[in-house]
């Protein structure tokens, strides 16, 4: 039996193959979610082993509104027909049960961490649907999809007794089929290639020699019809997609909803409208009919219209423009340009600005490393493994947490990018390739000891390791140890650092190399789990958390020996 392409693809990131059977699973949320760093969300979410409760994922993500629970499963033997067993897929009704309603108490230590921050996400309000995914390697089945159907209902129910709002659930099997619809998705732009139509009271287009367009009207009925059918795959070149409706004044879905809600039939003219782009459209007198679309202006208008309780009426549309390109570059802009206006400042924006442009520079004197300027890459940046490239969020994370912002490094990442004040605190004439290397191998050696700790079989490990792995596991511990080791670093190195901006490594190491200078510290700070556990659990969510951990790491780093640090202090420039 010859694999798809998807398959295929997968066997060449080298990168997840020491994530082994879960190396799948992560393959799958890179190519639904915008995750160029791969191995931080690795580090943070996967839960699998004994005792997780048959969740071997639980991704959290409040930005976008989402929280994927997952099972993996890989057939080590591809045959015609095989289909994967129908048992995994239910397990997912245990995960569900112990994460959204089993007492905390209860909680087994591998995941306790990860409930405490699903459910604190859920409760505030940052979470408008919770995923059910079992994804494997071979056909999907019936006899599957029943079982995701107990789940689906399962998890609603406990969540509408838990929490008691409105949040949406869904059961997938992503097999051979979901997981090739998705790689072509990412690689073409437009995921949904059906034939899809809408009455339309006619409209105009516009030719070029490059593109066609064509401008009218769809009623919220038949956009809220399309959405349901398509849910996010609707989406699939867009910068980002519905990012749920929260209630707030400022919170643009909630306006969206409101004005549906109480002003229908002025929709028209308080919207912007929809673009799309689009295989091919036709306009057949009183009906639009269009082949393959992807909205990439107007997904917060899609999924806030999908959502409203309030009954749509024949007579409320919203413009809708529909595009066929095939110049990938002047598709590229037209995501960017239609996007600019709206809610949404990434680091895609800043790639041109002089700090990114001087860094990418700087980054060519870098021994293999390649840092692409807050570009934090297209879809097809994340379905191939990219050689010494150094993530853009990793970079921005790295680089808050040595200044300061480990909330923000952990759990607001995109702030960094799209808040002024606080990009400017990290990037700014002062940052340089070399300090980026400097707190990035910080950060990426604290994460290798979490990995290689939770690697270590439990009976096989020393107490005092056990111990440690189990502080590590707290969703954040990472960031917060990070800031720990650089609010201490006055005393590693036993002189006054002026400014942070200037510690770099003397003799300009990769990425990789630095990591191992970083070795006693890292070791060194985490010995002290003991002490920090005290102040910490459940998620990183204050600045106080990290801070107390940093008071208890400083007066242990001044009173080690003398020469415990020597090594680290002579490979450093801080000036």
């Amino acid at each position: 039996m010859s694999d798809p392409e998807v398959l295929k693809a997968f066997r060449q990131r080298k990168d997840l193959k020491k994530y082994a059977h879960n190396a799948l699973l992560l393959y799958a949320l890179q190519l639904r979610y915008p995750i160029e760093d791969i191995d931080t969300v690795a580090t943070e979410y996967l839960t699998d082993g004994s005792n997780d409760k048959k969740a071997d994922l639980v991704y959290v993500d409040p930005e976008s509104g989402d929280a994927v629970i997952a099972q993996g499963y890989m057939s080590q033997s591809r045959r015609e027909g095989d289909t994967a067993p129908a048992s995994k897929a239910s397990d997912l009704n245990t995960a569900a049960i112990w994460l959204l309603s089993r007492d905390i108490e209860d909680i087994p230590k591998r995941i306790r961490s990860a409930t405490e921050e699903l459910r604190e996400e859920i409760k505030e309000g940052n979470i408008g649907c919770v995923e059910f995914w079992y994804v494997h390697n071979l056909e999907e089945s019936e006899n599957v999809k029943g079982e995701l159907v107990s789940v689906k209902e399962g998890a609603v129910y406990n969540l509408e007794e838990r929490f008691q709002g409105q949040i949406s659930v869904q059961a997938r099997e992503i097999g051979t089929n979901k997981l090739q619809e998705w790689y072509e998705g990412a690689r073409n732009n437009i995921l949904v290639s059906d034939k899809i139509s809408f009455d339309a009271p006619g409209g105009y287009e516009l030719e070029s020699e490059n593109w066609d367009s064509y401008d009218t009207s769809i009623k919220l009925k038949d956009l809220k019809r399309i959405f349901d059918k398509y849910e996010s795959d609707l989406f699939s070149a867009n910068i980002r997609e519905y990012l749920g409706s929260r209630k707030s004044d400022d919170n643009i879905n909630e306006g969206i909803k409101r004005t549906i809600s109480e002003e229908q039939e002025n929709f028209w003219i308080y919207n912007n409208g929809i673009t799309a782009l689009v295989h091919d459209f036709e306009d057949k007198e009183g009906k639009v009919e269009v082949e393959g679309m992807s909205i990439v202006n107007g997904a917060q208008t899609t999924g806030a219209i999908s959502s409203a309780d309030t009954e749509l009426g024949e007579n409320a549309r919203v413009p809708i423009r529909l595009v066929k390109c095939n110049d990938e570059s002047i598709v590229s802009k037209l995501v960017k340009y239609n996007n600019t206006q709206n809610d949404i400042k990434s680091s895609d924006f800043r790639s041109t600005d002089y700090v990114q442009n001087k860094l990418r520079s700087e980054f060519e004197k870098i021994p293999k490393a390649e840092y692409t300027g807050g570009r934090r890459g297209d879809h097809r940046d994340r379905i191939r493994q990219i050689p010494n490239r150094l993530p853009s969020n990793a970079v921005a994370q790295s680089l808050a947490i040595m200044h300061g912002e480990p909330v923000k490094a952990y759990n607001r990442v995109s702030d960094i990018w799209e808040k002024d004040d606080l990009y400017q605190k990290i990037f700014n004439q002062r940052t340089t390739a070399k300090h980026i290397v400097f707190a990035y191998s910080l950060f990426r050696k604290v994460q290798d000891r979490k990995d290689a700790l939770k690697a270590l079989d439990e009976d096989e490990a020393t107490p005092a390791q056990l111990d440690e792995k189990d502080f590590l596991r707290e969703r954040g511990s990472v960031f917060a140890i990070c800031y720990a080791i650089s609010e201490s670093l006055d005393s590693i190195v036993g002189r006054k650092i002026p400014d942070r901006f200037d510690l770099r490594f003397k003799d300009n190491p990769s990425p990789e190399e630095a990591k191992i200078y970083w070795e006693e510290v890292v070791k060194y700070a985490c010995a002290f789990y003991e002490f920090y556990k005290n102040h910490f659990s459940g998620q990183l969510n204050s600045r106080s958390q990290a801070d107390d951990i940093a008071s208890e790491l400083r007066p242990r780093i001044r009173m080690a020996d003398e020469d415990q640090f020597s090594k680290f202090s002579e490979k450093l420039l801080t000036h």
